[in-house]
Formats: C-alpha cells, structure tokens, sequence
C-alpha cells in the first residue's frame, strides 16, 4: 500500500482481511510511517521505553492553502498542485502519524498534535513529558516539528537501567534518563522495494494497522453552507487533523477518507469537524463500503 490515506481509513480491514487469507498486508517502506515503525521496534528491542515517535515538517501548517495558492511552488517542484496543497495545510503530516499511531500503538497527545519548532538538539527536551520540562501530558505519544530537521525522522526514548545509562553516556555523551534516536533521512520510494522483499520472502510486514488508534478527521476549511458538495482533499474545503480515535468515535467525526464529494447536512463553521449529524459521504464508493465493513469489525470486537 502505497497511499496512506488509504491506509488510515481502511487499513485495519485490509490487515484483517490479508490475515484472514494468509496473507501479508503492509504499508510501503521509505515514507516517515515504515522508517518509524522500524525505530520503534529496534528501541524496544534494546529495552527502552519510546516516549515518542516524531518526523520533521519542513513548513508551518497553512490552514488557508489551495492548489492555486501553490500553483507555482508546485510547479517549479514538479509536483501536483493539489498534492502540495495537502502538504502545506497538515493533512499530510496527520495522515502519516495517524498510521504510526496505528502501527505502533503510540497515541497523538492532543488533537493535531503540538507541532512545534524544535532544533535537534531541542528534541529530546521537547518531546517528553511536562513533568520532565516537555509538552506531553504522558510517555507514548507521537508529533511533529518545524524546526530544520526535516527529512529527519526521530525517537525520543527513556531508561532508568543502570547499565543501559552508563553504556549511552559512553556512546551519545548525555545523561539521560531521556536519549535521542535520529535518522536524518527517509528515502521515499527508493525504499519501497525493501517492503516488497520482506513481505514476499520473509512474510513480513514493515507496518499495518494493528490497532485503531488514531482517525484522521475531515474539518471545514472555510464556512461550508448545506447543500454544498465537497472537494478533495487538498482543496478549499476541508483539511485533515488526527483525533485518537476514541475521541473521533465521541464526535461521530468523518474520516478523511470518506469526506471526497459528500454533500453538507447542515451549515459547517471553518475550523469545525465534519461529522454523523452535518455530513454526507458518498455511500457510493468501494472505500465508504470498506469502511462501513471496517466498523462492523471494529464493533464485533
């Protein structure tokens, strides 16, 4: 699977399903979700608690962006207006935490997540718990930062055992009990063939919604009027934001997967959810069908 968006709207079907048949579903390798899946799992195999899983942004979040806004960047970049859109207003970011969070386990700490700009050598004061200097109400938690980090992707992990703090000061220099883990890159689709091997050869996985811990919501871009039917993503109407999801199940919240030319129920404020009583999605589509399959599952268990 290579859309991700896809991924966090039907992704814990799809495993089940690939399960079921004795398959291997999993999302590509190269993209931030896949590179921090596997920090993840190495820092537990080392015996360290992850505090957090984060990734650079490398521009703060335009809530106001269009294709046309970015028409230009975009095409000096050679990349899709609309794409680039998704990009600049957060949807992309969210999208792909929101599959970490499913992959892993780890939760966003508020809706959104923090996002701030933080150094590298910022991380791991950030990152971490308020009680300890950070912005996070507890440990397993995953963020983002605008500081100059990206394509950087990062682990932010704690140990209060001894022999595993003397051997950190011995290789990082710090005292801990918190440490840095930081890949300065992810390699995009270069890596992709890594998934593919290991799932064909190996029966592996590289990441998959194991869980449903984290929904990324439709939310209304501007003042959307009854009647109106939606856009895609990336355009003028709505925007991506990750809930946990069991706080996007209480606000009978749209997935972002589904909002794509649904029809407004009733007039929606900028900057308002999308959800049960003042949305339609298109019921029509093979992913509103799968979704509604994903929910059955979801409520059997």
């Amino acid at each position: 699977m290579i859309n991700v968006e896809t991924d966090v709207t039907i992704g814990y079907y799809l495993n089940h399903l690939a399960r079921e048949k004795g398959s291997v579903y999993t999302v590509a390798s190269g993209d931030e979700p896949g590179v921090l899946k596997t920090m993840h799992e190495q820092a537990v195999l080392m015996g360290f608690e992850v505090v957090c899983l984060g990734k650079g942004k490398n521009n703060t979040i335009d809530l106001t962006s269009t294709p046309e806004k970015y028409r230009e960047e975009a095409i000096s970049k050679g990349m899709n207006p609309r794409i680039l859109s998704s990009f600049k207003d957060g949807t992309k970011t969210m999208v792909e935490m929101a599959a970490v969070a499913n992959g892993t386990g780890l939760i966003p700490d508020v809706p959104g997540m923090h996002g701030p700009k933080a150094e590298l050598e910022e991380l791991v004061t950030t990152f971490i718990p308020q009680e300890d200097g950070g912005i996070f109400s507890g440990k397993g938690r995953l963020d983002y930062t605008t500081g100059d980090i990206a394509p950087g992707v990062f682990t932010i992990v704690y140990t209060d055992d001894p022999r595993m703090r003397k051997d950190m000061k011995f290789i990082t220099h710090k005292d801990g009990p918190y440490y840095l883990l930081f890949r300065p890159y992810h390699l995009c689709d270069l890596e992709t063939p890594q998934s593919i091997a290991e799932a064909v050869l190996l029966n592996e996985a590289t990441i998959t919604a194991d869980y449903m811990k984290a929904e990324v919501v439709a939310v209304a871009k501007r003042d959307l009027k009854k009647g109106q039917k939606v856009k895609e993503i990336g355009y003028e109407d709505f925007y991506g934001k990750i809930f946990s999801y069991p706080e996007a199940k209480k606000l009978q919240a749209i997935p972002i997967g589904i909002a794509e030319h649904g029809i407004v129920l009733r007039d929606i404020p900028k900057g308002a959810p999308f959800t049960k009583t003042n949305f339609q999605p298109d019921t029509g589509t093979f992913v509103y069908k799968m979704r509604q399959e994903q929910e059955k599952l979801l409520n059997d268990e």
